[in-house]
């Protein structure tokens, strides 16, 4: 974490788009998810970026979300450099206590603006999981937090935001540069008129799941790496697969073969994957990759 200084330089909300550089909301973790030590709420951090070649005073400024409201003292942040707000300065090193609330975990405004209450920033940032919805939803209680894409666009726009690449982001340190996270891949394999095969590529050990697969009934589940992890496996309602080890078994990281076999009945010609939950075995969610639906060959009858 490098140190702040620098002179005082004031920006007005007409001008933020018009500068080459300025301090901007680069980074936000919202809901960890993860314990390591402290309560969840405590691993949340917001981190500033001054993304230009000039030092910025930023005495008397303020961030401010729904339960934040924090006022810089005597402050300078140096060029190309980081400030980071902390709910619990224990957590990250030379991160700065705000003693507010905690972030919203379905998503909220924030608000950077300077001593004389110009807004500097603003992002209006959300959960991924609405259809209108465009941020990465792994920072949702998957352990990543988001990360700005491009300093030098638009922060207000979900598209310019990343997962972090590691577990609790990169506070204070450069972002992930667009590294894509690893995802089970979950995906179809042999099927016939009767049975079908779910597919499973996983780089982490999974300790249980849940997914729909619509367009038919499931009347039995059997078999495949879930069998061999000592899972039980049942459907909810005829179309839910649940698969779980009650004697906390896992499918190892690496596996890539058959999850489990699906005896079913067909009721629609096109078949999906939806819904779909990966717990590993510490009980946090991981991110997945979903084949596309599928069509079947239904039996039709005609006349002779």
């Amino acid at each position: 974490m490098k140190k702040y200084k620098f002179p005082s330089l004031l920006i007005s909300l007409l001008s933020i788009n018009f500068l080459i550089g300025s301090l901007t909301i680069n980074e936000i973790h919202y809901n960890p998810a993860y314990n390591l030590g402290y309560e969840d709420q405590d691993y949340e951090f917001i981190e500033l970026y001054n993304n230009s070649d000039h030092d910025i005073d930023i005495t008397g400024w303020s961030f401010a979300s729904s339960n934040i409201h924090y006022q810089f003292s005597s402050c300078i942040v140096g060029a190309r450099e980081y400030i980071l707000l902390c709910r619990n300065a224990d957590t990250y090193e030379g991160c700065i206590e705000h003693h507010g609330g905690s972030l919203s975990n379905s998503g909220e405004s924030l608000y950077l603006l300077d001593a004389h209450h110009n807004y500097i920033d603003y992002v209006q940032y959300d959960d991924g999981s609405g259809y209108f919805d465009d941020f990465p939803p792994q920072g949702d209680a998957h352990g990543p937090s988001i990360e700005l894409i491009n300093v030098y666009e638009d922060n207000n726009h979900g598209s310019n935001w990343q997962a972090s690449s590691q577990i609790n982001g990169t506070p204070g340190y450069d972002n992930s540069d667009d590294i894509e996270l690893e995802e089970v891949h979950i995906g179809f394999g042999s099927i016939d008129s009767e049975s079908i095969e779910i597919t499973i590529d996983t780089p982490y050990d999974i300790s249980g799941f849940q997914m729909d697969i619509t367009g038919l009934f499931i009347a039995e589940a059997s078999g495949g790496l879930a069998a061999d992890a000592g899972f039980t496996v049942y459907t909810g309602s005829l179309s839910t697969l649940i698969g779980f080890s009650i004697e906390g078994g896992f499918i190892p990281a690496g596996s890539n073969g058959v999850l489990t076999n699906l005896d079913y009945v067909a009721q629609n010609e096109e078949v999906c994957i939806i819904n779909t939950i990966l717990s590993d075995p510490n009980g946090n969610s991981l991110d997945v990759n979903v084949d596309d639906c599928i069509s079947l060959q239904l039996t039709t009858c005609e006349d002779p």
